[in-house]
């Protein structure tokens, strides 16, 4: 990675993750399809003399030409978009100079109905995510030595399914921890179990591990940051201790 402090949002708008004082950019794939080249000449005349519309046009540009044209036009996940989007993210993480973190947002996953098996909708949707985790990890190249990548879902789902044959939003989930900093291939968890008296509000399974502590461990092995700095990083968390022990 450059070690610049400045991250890219893989995503349609500024997710809160990536929030902040540093400089953040966006990038999503167009659902206009291709622009000519005469046509960008004419709108970067037209911003030349706006210094805020002109800089940020300019980076559109510029980012467009980096990733190029992907065979996306939106749709998220449920379209076999994750590949793409992971694929840009790399081409833009890699290049020399470039932002050191990236926030990639994958939707299609409320799997209210027909969640299904093997072969189902849930099935499809994890077989998309580790084909384009594979060629993440592929298109990094040798800066993959120095990536880590953490996978987590804003909510789990239900212990039980629905009427539908899906599964209603839940509370806690499963995440993946990705990269050469892991120090083992584990299992890390309290796991409490599914039995009716476990469950949260009879109904959930019962979180028992705050996310934030997961991600103050990715994020203290990456950027080198002690217990203390990390706590600035998510305001208001010093009672939650970071997993550092998963990484090496």
């Amino acid at each position: 990675m450059s070690g610049q402090r400045s991250g890219i949002a893989i995503a349609s708008g500024m997710p809160r993750s990536l929030t902040g004082s540093f400089n953040v950019q966006t990038w999503s794939p167009t659902e206009l399809g291709a622009v000519d080249d005469a046509y960008l000449d004419r709108l970067s005349s037209l911003y030349r003399t706006d210094k805020i519309l002109y800089g940020r046009f300019e980076s559109a540009v510029q980012q467009q030409d980096l990733v190029g044209e992907e065979p996306m036009a939106g749709g998220g996940a449920r379209r076999g978009g994750i590949t793409p989007l992971m694929r840009a993210a790399a081409k833009i993480l890699r290049q020399d100079g470039g932002p050191n973190i990236a926030a990639v947002e994958f939707s299609g996953w409320d799997t209210h109905a027909n969640q299904g098996l093997a072969g189902g909708a849930l099935d499809r949707l994890l077989g998309q995510l580790a084909e384009g985790l594979m060629s993440f990890r592929t298109d990094m190249g040798a800066a993959w030595s120095t990536t880590t990548v953490v996978v987590m879902t804003e909510f789990g789902r239900t212990a039980r399914p629905n009427g539908t044959r899906g599964t209603d939003h839940g509370t806690a989930g499963a995440g993946f921890v990705i990269g050469p900093r892991v120090a083992r291939s584990t299992v890390f968890s309290d796991w409490p179990g599914l039995a009716d008296r476990a469950l949260f509000e009879g109904r959930d399974l019962k979180p028992t591990l705050d996310t934030r502590a997961v991600l103050k461990g990715a994020i203290a092995a990456s950027f080198d940051l002690t217990p203390a700095q990390v706590d600035r990083v998510f305001p208001g968390s010093s009672a939650v201790r970071g997993t550092y022990e998963l990484m090496g």
